[in-house]
């Protein structure tokens, strides 16, 4: 603990922020480094700020296999909202193409009639 011992912290913090699912399936396929992470490591900081009198503070955000679930979820919908979105605006567009040609039929007519004249 010679880091503690030179730097001479007044607090310490231990941030535990794995929110990725890249890290939650590396986790659980590693359970072994996971504990060594997740609970060894700890205790040894642990440990070391009680050596030491220095308070620890620990914040830890873990993301359940649920919630990456509901998020792949949400992102889902949200693909399938702006694949809907695309096919109304599709589809408007399909509906305007007779006013359309109704359009051209009549500047087509236009320029024909001045083209007599």
């Amino acid at each position: 603990m010679v880091d503690i011992e030179t730097i001479k912290p007044t607090h310490v913090f231990n941030v535990d922020d794995f929110t990725s699912a890249f890290n939650l399936k590396w986790f659980e396929a590693n359970k072994t480094e996971s504990i060594g992470v997740d609970v060894v490591g700890v205790l040894t900081l642990a440990n070391a700020c009680k050596d030491h009198s220095l308070p620890m503070h620990i914040k830890t955000k873990r993301v359940t296999r649920v919630e990456l679930n509901k998020r792949l979820r949400h992102k889902e919908q949200q693909k399938k909202a702006a694949e809907a979105k695309k096919l109304e605006d599709l589809s408007k567009e399909i509906d305007s193409i007779p006013e359309i040609m109704e359009e051209i039929k009549q500047e087509d007519e236009e320029k024909q009639k001045n083209m007599l004249r």
